[in-house]
């Protein structure tokens, strides 16, 4: 018998264990209509999203205290386990990844709507949950809108999903796109390109590329910059925009920087001339061009290579300077 209740005791601490070893996927269960998806792993914590019954949440791990760390619609959080159990898709169900097949962008995009979108759209998360989510990278207001961009990383990619709000806080439209690989470096990116009068959302994914979007009541695609250069520039961007709408950018493992103009066409790629002057980390503009600081010298910490390059892309001089 003292055999027989081991065993059921040892089955039951295994079970969590294996029930994540089948996948990073499970489903919610054992709720009447939702379950909180919550910031810390604690009842008490902030709730981030109301994960619906039957939903599908992705990235699992197991957490202490009875709660497992997942993903769902791009959040992450902590569920309670005994709201979760082991998810096996069916075999005609096709996963939606955004790293699968080239990850193209995905826009979804609506003219203004009422009060209740979040409920006709429950992708869309609130601008109060989105500010609550940590991992903002830009907050943007034009007019009577909000720009909000948030990123979150996965086990194999990162994720980057930009919403835009009215007035009122009502969620009108989202664009999103992920990385192919996670690393060290950051690979996504959002920043305001444009005229004051007509702003753009540029969001850059490493590998993919530059793409701008209208702000307003919907959105649209107004240009996108996939030339080989461009596709070619890594993560960690660096990047600046000057008054003319020009976008200067370079990522740490490209040698030298490109300027894309403001209808997104490809201006210039420049050449970096040193062998010995690599991994950009820093882009800053100048009077006469843009300086693109490099690599630490090895002989003399706390000192950088730093290249001008003159607005056409000529690289003029490389000098040396202190890290800033």
């Amino acid at each position: 018998m003292k055999q027989l209740i081991s065993l059921i005791l040892c089955l039951l601490l295994v079970f969590p264990a294996c029930a994540l070893a089948q996948g990073d996927m499970m489903q919610v269960v054992n709720c009447s209509e939702w379950v909180s998806l919550r910031k810390d792993p604690d009842s008490d914590s902030v709730r981030l999203l109301k994960v619906p019954l039957g939903a599908v949440v992705d990235d699992c791990t197991q957490d202490a205290d009875g709660f497992i760390r997942c993903s769902y619609n791009g959040f992450y959080g902590f569920i309670l386990s005994e709201y979760l159990a082991p998810y096996t898709p069916a075999p005609e169900e096709t996963q939606d990844d955004p790293s699968a097949e080239g990850g193209d962008y995905t826009i979804t995009s609506s003219p203004i709507m009422s009060q209740n979108i979040l409920d006709v759209l429950p992708d869309f998360p609130s601008q109060e949950i989105l500010s609550e989510a940590g991992t903002n990278v830009l907050t943007y207001e034009f007019d009577s809108y909000t720009v909000m961009v948030q990123r979150a990383g996965k086990s194999t990619h990162e994720t980057l999903r930009a919403v835009c709000y009215d007035e009122n806080g009502t969620a009108l439209w989202q664009v999103s796109n992920a990385s192919d690989t996670l690393t060290e470096l950051t690979q996504t990116y959002a920043f305001i390109a444009g005229a004051t009068q007509d702003p753009l959302l540029v969001i850059f994914v490493a590998g993919k590329g530059f793409h701008a979007y209208d702000i307003g009541p919907w959105s649209e695609l107004r240009w996108q910059c996939v030339a080989d250069e461009a596709l070619a520039v890594s993560g960690g961007l660096s990047c600046q925009v000057d008054a003319a709408g020009n976008i200067y950018a370079c990522g740490f493992s490209n040698s030298a920087p490109i300027c894309i103009g403001p209808d997104g066409s490809l201006l210039w790629a420049a050449q970096n001339l040193r062998a010995d002057v690599y991994n950009p980390w820093k882009l800053e503009l100048s009077e006469t061009g843009l300086n693109v600081y490099y690599n630490e010298l090895p002989d003399y910490p706390g000192i950088c290579n730093v290249a001008s390059y003159d607005m056409g892309g000529n690289q003029v001089q490389v000098f040396q300077q202190e890290m800033q």
